[in-house]
């Protein structure tokens, strides 16, 4: 059991990622978690949300639960006080928008909202095996990259709730321009947007024919296609050199990785921690544990809520 059950009241957790819409409810445990895909999510992600909650609505009342709060975690960062999302470089749509906005037709319930890379930690954290922490790192690689921080048992968000936006570490100084308004973020280097990019710019410079989807270039890495193992291998190296910094400025006693690349693709996970672990000074090195994450997709969906007890 995960959270204590509270009668027939249950919460709706919402992750509004990248690259889809994961929700489920939460009554002691995630119940009928759920992934929506919609071609038009980028361009009209409040349209989308609205229909999942619509979606969950009904079905709670015809399991005869009432949903008293919607919690949501998604891909930007929100202003605490005027509750205006001031940025989400994976979803443009998002930025500027007020939170209320977004809900307008479901005025009566509590909504609380949270960074998704966030909610993922503290979801992973609160799961963790034993013995447990109260130092914890977790990055996560999908179509973007997300992590946070654990520190002396509290989630760290920072002055402004902003803290551990991993995905913008910068690497190049001169390098591609970021949705953020920076450069050289590894977010640009290593999430799973950018690996196919650069795997096509590989391709552009051979004679084969380019990668469509990000599924086509993971069965040709498979098959160990020479641009493929490329491609991951200077994307490991990127995200390795981002998370020896993490870890080297936390001092974690586990590290948590996850997210669809991270999971989907065979070998990454011991290449990255290889590929860190030559860069933590001493004693990190010595105590850090890398482990998987584990609770997949549902991990936004319970941290959001879980974040709306802290």
């Amino acid at each position: 059991m995960l959270l204590k059950p509270l009668g027939k009241t249950v919460h709706l957790g919402i992750d509004l990622g990248g690259s889809a819409i994961r929700a489920a409810l939460v009554h002691g445990s995630v119940l009928l978690p759920k992934t929506f895909q919609r071609t038009d999510y980028k361009d009209d992600a409040a349209t989308a949300l609205n229909d999942v909650i619509v979606y969950y609505l009904d079905l709670a009342k015809r399991l005869d639960l009432v949903v008293e709060q919607i919690d949501i975690a998604l891909a930007g960062n929100i202003e605490p006080t005027s509750r205006v999302i001031v940025s989400s470089p994976t979803i443009p749509s998002l930025r500027g928008r007020h939170l209320e906005d977004l809900v307008e037709n479901f005025a009566g319930l509590t909504i609380t909202a949270h960074n998704d890379a966030n909610a993922r930690t503290l979801g992973e954290w609160h799961v963790s095996e034993s013995p447990k922490t109260d130092n914890f790192v977790a990055i996560f690689v999908g179509s973007g990259i997300g992590g946070g921080a654990v520190c002396g048992g509290k989630l760290f968000l920072g002055e402004h709730g902003a803290a551990s936006e991993v995905g913008h570490i910068a690497v190049e100084y001169e390098g591609y321009p970021c949705p953020c308004g920076g450069r050289g973020c590894v977010e640009q280097y290593a999430s799973g947007t950018a690996i196919l990019r650069r795997a096509n710019d590989l391709a552009g410079t051979s004679d084969r024919v380019s990668f469509e989807t990000a599924l086509s270039l993971l069965q040709a890495l498979r098959v160990k296609d020479a641009i493929a193992v490329q491609t991951y291998r200077e994307a490991a190296q990127w995200l390795s050199m981002s998370l020896a910094s993490l870890i080297n400025l936390y001092d974690p006693g586990i590290v948590v990785l996850g997210g669809g690349v991270m999971e989907s693709t065979d070998g990454f996970f011991e290449t990255v921690v290889e590929g860190t672990r030559g860069r933590l000074m001493p004693l990190a090195k010595q105590g850090a544990r890398f482990t998987r994450a584990s609770l997949g997709d549902t991990g936004g969906v319970l941290g959001a809520v879980l974040m709306s007890y802290t």
